[in-house]
């Protein structure tokens, strides 16, 4: 009977009332309702289990995020400075090509 190798202890000669006519044993449903209620604890502890994995990794992952946004900002604005730099150096070289040609 496929109930033995689940839950061995519960079919007993009391709950196995008859043998029916293709070979399975009928059971009554004493202790099923315990067994479910156990399972569904069981469940719920698996659950709990990995939504507390899950947040802790959300967690991480939101603190990494945070750490790559600070760095991206920082190197946006020093980006910004380089090319700010650029333009003011290329200004400087056309005023210098500019005033040669001017005054040779």
């Amino acid at each position: 009977m496929a109930v033995l190798l689940v839950e061995p202890g519960w079919p007993t000669k009391e709950s196995v009332t008859v043998t029916a006519p293709n070979g399975y044993k009928r059971l009554t449903f004493r202790g099923f309702e315990a067994l479910t209620v156990e399972a569904l604890r069981e469940l719920r502890s698996e659950a709990s289990g990995r939504i507390a994995a899950l947040g802790a990794a959300n967690a991480e992952m939101q603190t990494e995020l945070a750490t790559q946004k600070e760095l991206n900002a920082r190197l946006a604005a020093r980006v910004g400075e380089l090319i700010t730099s650029v333009a003011r150096l290329q200004k400087g070289a056309d005023d210098t090509v500019a005033t040669r040609i001017i005054r040779p």
